[in-house]
């Protein structure tokens, strides 16, 4: 097997294209999820405290439990944005100093991006299917 590839002047100039919009999206979804975060700070306070205790829903928001998800949710976006930022770091290394073992740690940056977003894909439809399969139950049950 032939593990020699050599990359042409276009390649490497179609990758670095690609590494300027993933840099682009990484540091766009850094600050979105540090406006998620703010946003969840401000909203569990503000629903504390404008929402009525003594209603079982609202004992819901009190908790901080909206605000938890969300932190949640900013954590979970955190990670895949930071593999696309390291991919996107690899590959600008990689192709200023011509170094493979950038290039490499780029890559598998890159597929860490895929995967984690194929098991969120695959999670949500899973979320998906369990809410259609109660709601059916639910309506014949009815």
């Amino acid at each position: 097997m032939n593990t020699s590839l050599q990359l042409t002047e276009m390649a490497i100039s179609h990758l670095n294209q690609a590494r300027k919009w993933a840099n682009f999206l990484a540091i766009f979804g850094f600050i979105t999820i540090g406006l998620l975060v703010i946003g969840a700070l401000i909203f569990g306070t503000v629903m504390s405290s404008t929402l009525d205790f003594d209603d079982e829903f609202a004992g819901l928001f009190s908790s901080g439990l909206l605000t938890i998800l969300y932190l949640i949710l900013a954590g979970i976006c955190f990670l895949i944005y930071l593999y696309l930022y390291r991919f996107a770091k690899g590959l600008k290394i990689a192709i200023n100093s011509n170094d493979s073992a950038q290039l490499e740690k780029g890559f598998k940056n890159l597929k860490s991006y895929y995967k984690i977003n194929a098991i969120i894909i695959i999670v949500v439809i899973g979320i998906y299917v369990l809410a259609a399969l109660f709601g059916i139950i639910a309506a014949t049950a009815l």
